[in-house]
């Protein structure tokens, strides 16, 4: 029987991806920059609960 791998890791590089399509400067050498992507909505959105 084959072992099926469940590593999730091609989900990750697949939202990476779709991330990156829609915030290009926020994705680094298929890294998120995390500052970066919240930088960009601090400037929409303020705190509150």
């Amino acid at each position: 029987m084959e072992k099926l791998n469940l590593e999730s890791i091609h989900g990750i590089d697949l939202n990476i991806k779709k991330l990156e399509a829609i915030f290009p400067e926020c994705v680094q050498d298929g890294k998120v920059d995390f500052d970066g992507l919240k930088s960009l909505f601090d400037k929409d959105f303020t705190g509150g609960g």
